[in-house]
């Protein structure tokens, strides 16, 4: 029983960090909300039966993106999750997803060795917070 205390008083310190931590990036996060352009959906491949995106492409290898927007939808299909979708991506700083996003995947920023920032927005609002 001892243990389960533990646990749940070690899970409640990491969320309290947590929202610390991104109340004190909201000003930055808005600033990235108001110039938001959506990453475009054809460097996304989506499995169309669970709307979970598996892949990212660089659309200019020459110029990568170092900001990703993650759009509500991919080739009309809703997003529902991540999964290895930036698996090893040596490039990408920030990534933006909508709040509709329920479920991240193994792997989904493993080696993204630049990664700093991971965003959310409420596509219904222009709001985003950071996490």
């Amino acid at each position: 029983m001892g243990t389960s205390n533990q646990i749940l008083k070690r899970i409640i310190f990491v969320l309290s960090v947590m929202f610390i931590v991104g109340t004190k990036m909201e000003a930055e996060a808005a600033t990235v909300a108001d110039a938001r352009q959506f990453t475009p959906e054809t460097a996304f491949t989506i499995d169309v039966a669970t709307g979970i995106i598996t892949g990212y492409t660089e659309a200019d290898i020459n110029n990568p993106l170092t900001e990703i927007v993650i759009p509500t939808k991919v080739g009309g299909v809703e997003v529902k999750g991540l999964a290895g979708t930036f698996n090893g991506n040596k490039t990408v700083q920030t990534v933006i997803i909508p709040n509709t996003i329920t479920a991240f995947g193994d792997y989904t920023f493993n080696g993204c060795e630049k990664l700093s920032m991971v965003a959310l927005y409420d596509p219904a609002a222009s709001a985003v917070s950071t996490t």
